[in-house]
């Protein structure tokens, strides 16, 4: 495994193209100090921070999907067991122009926002922090000035891509099999799968899978692929919120690979999403992984933005 430098440069600029960009901060800035507006609000109550902040926040689904999710997780189910989360926005003459979500034992999560705003929110936020997942460039600014703070170590802990759906083009043929919803009697085997797909990824995970698969059948979000009259593969999506989902669990036992098994489960979750009203479809995937990036981009997802997690220590 590679262990990058404890304290490692992040000023080199990030190589690789991205459709989403960050905002022009001069203007932002401008705006508030002529206006003294107090730039970051902080609240743990979704209904607040979504009455200032929602239009921006719809205002580009894909670059702030990942806020759009968990702020309507958390009006749906409240807080996770490990305490609640805490959002905030920064605030210009014309409403909000940034937002984060900090939820314990995660990474901070930001939507793109002008640098001066993200300086202060490294400034602003109580120590310690697990890490932060970001645009590559934002990432990189917010991690520099943390440690310069608090001294904290840090290392990238793993790289990421945004894709967004273009035209889906499913697998041509069809692997054997087909798509079908989860239904309750699969709940042992999705805990079981959930967990294995966790592991795998080696990420900051659900604490508890049996209501994350409760949730995800509730609202009819798990597709498994079947051949041979047995579950082969599953995919599952996010509730549609203000016209955007996310992929996400993709996941297919080692018995079962090489089959184009997950590809068809991911065609089909992705298909489900538009046709109960996604209008944009958006998946995570890690970069060092070429796989899974291939098969994405042969679906038709397209990359809207490299991205980092850095962890601090």
């Amino acid at each position: 495994m590679l262990t990058p430098p404890a304290r490692p440069d992040f000023a080199r600029e990030a190589a690789a193209t991205s459709t989403i960009t960050e905002p022009r901060c001069e203007q932002a800035v401008t705006i508030a100090a002529e206006h003294g507006v107090m730039p970051w609000t902080t609240t743990h109550d979704p209904e607040e921070f979504l009455a200032t902040a929602g239009d921006f926040l719809r205002s580009r689904l894909v670059a702030h999907n990942l806020i759009l999710t968990i702020t309507d997780q958390l009006r749906r189910r409240g807080p996770r067991p490990a305490g609640p989360t805490l959002l905030g926005w920064w605030a210009g003459a014309a409403g909000a122009a940034g937002a984060f979500s900090r939820t314990p034992g995660y990474p901070l999560a930001v939507t793109p926002m002008p640098g001066p705003a993200l300086d202060e929110l490294a400034d602003m936020l109580v120590p310690p922090l697990p890490g932060i997942g970001a645009g590559t460039a934002a990432a990189r600014r917010f991690a520099r000035r943390w440690q310069a703070r608090t001294g904290a170590g840090a290392r990238v802990g793993r790289k990421e891509r945004l894709y967004r759906l273009g035209q889906l083009a499913p697998p041509d043929p069809l692997p054997p099999g087909r798509a079908r919803l989860a239904v309750g009697a699969d709940r042992d085997l999705l805990h079981a799968w959930h967990e294995a797909f966790q592991e795998e990824v080696s990420a900051a995970g659900e604490p508890d899978i049996r209501a994350v698969v409760a949730d995800r059948l509730g609202y009819g979000g798990l597709v498994l692929w079947e051949a041979g009259g047995e579950p082969v593969a599953m995919a599952a999506r996010t509730p549609v919120v203000a016209g955007l989902s996310r992929v996400t669990a993709v996941y297919t036992p080692p018995q079962h690979r090489r089959h184009g098994y997950g590809a068809g489960a991911t065609a089909a979750v992705s298909r489900q999403a538009t046709e109960v009203g996604a209008a944009e479809v958006v998946l995570f995937t890690d970069a060092g992984h070429p796989g899974p990036n291939a098969l994405y981009q042969g679906l038709g997802y397209r990359l809207a933005q490299e991205r980092l997690v850095i962890a601090f220590t």
